[in-house]
């Protein structure tokens, strides 16, 4: 909530709009963060300005945004949809309530009706998201989380056709090993591909056991690429520095000062990231002494891309070229540096260097070094992969493209081969099937954070007061309030029209309208 101070002056216990001058009770952010921004959307919306973060869905902007174009539903149905994806989420037996009946002018539903309803509603609408599928590419998000009500152990699944994003499933384990996880998710990969789809990318976490399970799907479904969380990487980076660089030792233990005293919130120490924008919170609002002020200062400094990119990636519409780009902003932005020391940079870029071979050595990360030239990339990023990778991906071609494009395939790698012995550059558009494959990448989440903030809606779900949902009609209600804005039939996507590569318009193995390239597509 740092972002809502610029737009007011501190005045003693008080804060004042910079635009009408009224004066608001502060204390800090964590108790009083809510009331300026409250003002602002009030009183200022059009000065007001939101966060960029990827966030879930809610129906109540979805009503805001479509009440004029809303199809005309059954009102069983929309009382379904309205108990499982309101802000609060309402128990089925409340339409039973004499109170809510007398409240709201509502009666002619027992609970019963509605749980049937959400059965019935959630089975009509997995059949609409599954004709989305048909001569798709898709990628397979998955995350696993611990019911704090039931303690049961479950993986979700998010499915990604082009940019949509859709909740799969939510399936209760048993144990949690690779085995286990691989079974569930090839059973995943297979529903998609009776559908018509063609899944080319499973996303997880990078725990040992959840690696392990997708090195094994990649061997049962070689056209599968298993890619670790990218943002893991980042966060890993951001901990190297501050275990490792005095300057932010020192900004920790001034930060953990203010917390005792209350000054700040408590930040969430298991998460890098949090330390640094509390760090930033405490530069912005100029809390502590002189040399505390400096040590923060000196810290967000060597930490504000490294957020910046953290940032980027975890986003809905992250890709492969985002990776790269961070890692060269990061190299160039601490290059540019001109206060920090050669010791320093010197230390800094030793850790960063060792995340980014721990990316190149993954199968994303060997994609990401063959196909460089082809993704688009800022120039800064060539210079610092300085050389393409001796990696071809002939595994992976083969198994995506038809025979006979293979074979085209390997005839441009060989002209390729030659461009890069001779020193000269490569013009992509002389390459229609490496550019091609490369559009295909673009296309490959790098993060399962969409699984992550999935997660807040199984907290909503599933709270203390309805501990006794089981576990399907949790996963049909949570199928219902993820894809609302399908159930709906309000399509957000982009429907610009595709324009087929006369090269490629013979390509009938493999599915062309996720292949070719879309002008204002990144």
């Amino acid at each position: 909530m740092s972002a809502y101070l610029k737009y007011f002056t501190s005045e003693n216990d008080f804060k004042k709009c910079r635009t009408c001058s009224v004066r608001i009770k502060f204390k800090d952010l964590h108790t009083h963060g809510t009331s300026l921004r409250t003002h602002m959307l009030k009183q200022h919306p059009d000065l007001f300005e939101t966060d960029s973060k990827s966030k879930l869905p809610k129906i109540s902007d979805f009503y805001t945004e479509n009440k004029n174009d809303l199809p005309v539903l059954p009102k069983l149905d929309r009382v379904v949809i309205t108990l499982c994806s309101s802000k609060h989420v309402l128990p089925f037996d409340i339409v039973e309530d004499p109170i809510f009946q007398w409240g709201f002018n509502f009666s002619g539903f027992d609970r019963r009706t509605i749980s049937q309803r959400v059965t019935e509603l959630a089975e009509d609408w997995r059949v609409k998201i599954k004709s989305e599928f048909a001569n798709k590419f898709v990628s397979i998000m998955l995350d696993g989380w611990t019911n704090s009500i039931t303690k049961n152990h479950h993986i979700c699944f998010i499915v990604k056709v082009d940019k949509t994003l859709y909740y799969w499933s939510s399936i209760v384990v048993r144990d949690k090993t690779a085995s286990s996880i691989k079974d569930y998710t090839i059973a995943v990969v297979d529903n998609v591909e009776q559908c018509g789809g063609k899944v080319v990318s499973c996303v997880a976490d990078n725990a040992r056991n959840v690696q392990l399970a997708l090195r094994q799907i990649s061997q049962e479904k070689p056209r599968c690429v298993n890619i670790g969380c990218t943002v893991h990487l980042i966060n890993l980076l951001i901990g190297d520095l501050f275990q490792n660089i005095p300057v932010l030792k020192l900004a920790i233990t001034e930060l953990d000062s203010l917390v005792l005293s209350q000054i700040i919130p408590r930040y969430n120490a298991t998460r890098w990231n949090s330390r640094f924008e509390a760090i930033k919170a405490c530069q912005t609002k100029q809390l502590g002494t002189t040399d505390q002020q400096a040590a923060f200062t000196q810290s967000v400094m060597i930490l504000e891309e490294v957020s910046k990119q953290l940032m980027i990636l975890q986003s809905d519409s992250s890709n492969a070229t985002n990776v790269l780009d961070a890692f060269s902003s990061i190299h160039n932005d601490w290059f540019t540096k001109t206060m920090l020391s050669s010791s320093e940079k010197e230390i800094i870029l030793k850790y960063c260097d060792k995340r980014w071979k721990m990316f190149v050595k993954s199968p994303l990360g060997r994609l990401c070094l063959y196909f460089q030239p082809f993704l688009g990339v800022q120039e800064t990023t060539r210079d610092f992969l300085k050389e393409l990778s001796t990696e071809n991906c002939l595994n992976w071609a083969q198994n995506i493209l038809p025979p006979a494009r293979f074979e085209d395939f390997k005839t441009e790698e060989t002209a390729i081969a030659d461009c890069v012995i001779l020193g000269q550059s490569l013009i992509p558009n002389n390459y229609p099937v490496h550019q091609t494959l490369a559009n295909l990448l673009k296309k490959f989440p790098v993060s399962e954070a969409s699984v992550e903030r999935a997660f807040s809606r199984h907290k909503l779900v599933h709270s203390r007061l309805r501990a006794s949902l089981g576990a399907e009609k949790l996963d049909e209600t949570l199928f219902i309030r993820y894809n609302f804005e399908v159930i709906l039939k309000v399509s957000q996507k982009d429907k610009k029209p595709i324009e087929l590569e006369k090269e490629i318009e013979n390509w009938n193995s493999v599915y062309i309208d996720d292949l070719v390239e879309i002008d204002d597509e990144s």
